[in-house]
């Protein structure tokens, strides 16, 4: 009976360890794949002179966040007064470029874009694979 208890005992240890393993991965793929959006973004910024913020990852919730700063009080006042779909397509305008390597990397994570001004958000929208 303890024999049984033990090897359900370390079958359980070993399944938590490769669950733990599989995050970290996880986590250095996101890693690696917010670095590589964040080159993409140096060398192809954002149109309308928009800057990115940041570029992070949020395991929790599975995600790769950019955030992107609307310089323009102009282009702020036409994106407040859009409906929320076409903010939505507004704010896709600021999403990277998916290319494989970045594609590869990402697994099932997805990117999202969130457009800021005067450090609030306006609209936050996840980007097209």
């Amino acid at each position: 009976m303890n024999f049984t208890k033990t090897v359900v005992s370390m079958a359980a240890a070993f399944s938590l360890m490769l669950g733990l393993g599989a995050c970290g991965d996880n986590a250095e793929q996101t890693q690696h794949a917010a670095s590589m959006i964040s080159d993409h973004y140096k060398q192809n910024p954002p149109k309308r002179d928009w800057q990115v913020l940041s570029v992070y990852p949020d395991i929790e919730n599975n995600k790769l966040m950019v955030q992107i700063q609307v310089t323009s009080e102009q282009d702020v006042n036409k994106i407040k007064s859009l409906s929320r779909m076409d903010q939505l397509a507004v704010a896709k305008l600021a999403c990277p470029m998916m290319f494989k390597e970045l594609r590869d990397s990402l697994d099932s994570t997805r990117v999202w874009v969130e457009l800021r001004a005067n450090n609030k958000s306006l609209i936050t929208s996840i980007c097209p694979k």
